[in-house]
């Protein structure tokens, strides 16, 4: 997933805030460009189902598994936030969540 892609801040700064609050770290360690899975982040496939359920609750939205294979283009704090930017897009533009 392109991550230069329009962001609104308030979405990528809550995703930023949820990703941190999970992974109980700073918020200031979860850049937009840090990838999921290096060791800065330090997320495990656990984390990462943590992290999806957070994240539909916070958003009302449906998101795809990150742990699986079929998601490959979700790799970065930047991806994630563009994905959800993207469901709560169209969610308010009366698509499906």
């Amino acid at each position: 997933m392109a991550t230069n892609l329009s962001i609104p801040d308030a979405i990528a700064n809550d995703v930023r805030r949820i990703i941190a609050e999970t992974l109980r770290l700073p918020v200031e360690q979860v850049a937009l460009d840090a990838r999921l899975d290096e060791a800065r982040l330090g997320i495990d496939s656990l984390g990462l189902i943590k992290l999806n359920v957070a994240l539909e609750e916070a958003f009302d939205i449906t998101l795809p598994d990150f742990t699986t294979p079929e998601q490959p283009h979700i790799r970065s704090v930047g991806d994630v936030a563009a994905l959800v930017a993207q469901k709560v897009s169209a969610q308010a533009n009366g698509g499906a969540r």
